[in-house]
């Protein structure tokens, strides 16, 4: 079972594991939780299919190993996922969404450097999608490194520009590097959106 994550701030000042997972991947706390069960089911089917694969010496498809990596993402269970979106990317090393997601399982356990280069990677196998520039933009953020996180979310809206979440987090950038100006266009452009 995973460890339990307090909700609000860790203690180095930064967004805690389970708020940064949701707010990745778009999720409130509730829905997160309200599916639980249905994650803990398909760990157990997928590893009962690669159990009896691995008896069978039949080869096992990246996905399976993807798909049960994601099910402990979701639980908080992030060694687990890292080492099944392993397997996921040695079946299949231009898996993006595998490094993508083994990105987020880094970022939830801080480790902001193997975030960054599985983000990047994700970014070199799949350049057109914005979802992945935001996220990356969120390691930057927590790196303050200002400059590379504004031009990820900048990235991000220029490949979608009706990309709300990446309005949002530029418009915050802005607003740390002192351009108010700049975080209210951001912001204006958001109630347009909306």
């Amino acid at each position: 079972m995973g460890r339990t994550l307090a909700k609000g701030k860790n203690n180095r000042g930064g967004v805690s594991p389970l708020k940064l997972l949701s707010s990745i991947l778009n999720l409130g706390f509730s829905i997160i939780s309200g599916k639980l069960s249905q994650y803990r089911k398909t760990i157990k089917e997928l590893s009962q299919k690669i159990e009896s694969s691995s008896s069978d010496k039949k080869e096992i498809d990246e996905k399976v190993y993807y798909e049960r990596g994601i099910a402990y993402l979701h639980l908080g269970q992030y060694i687990k996922a890292i080492n099944d979106l392993n397997e996921a990317i040695k079946i299949n090393s231009n898996y993006a969404n595998a490094y993508w997601n083994r990105a987020v399982a880094y970022m939830c356990l801080q480790k902001y450097n193997q975030a960054l280069d599985d983000f990047s990677k994700a970014i070199s196998l799949s350049p057109n999608d914005a979802r992945i520039y935001n996220n990356r933009g969120i390691i930057y953020s927590q790196q303050e490194q200002y400059k590379e996180e504004i031009a990820d979310f900048s990235k991000a809206i220029e490949l979608d520009p009706q990309y709300i979440e990446a309005y949002k987090n530029r418009a915050k950038a802005y607003k740390k590097i002192g351009r108010e100006d700049l975080a209210a266009q951001d912001l204006a452009k958001i109630k347009e959106l909306n």
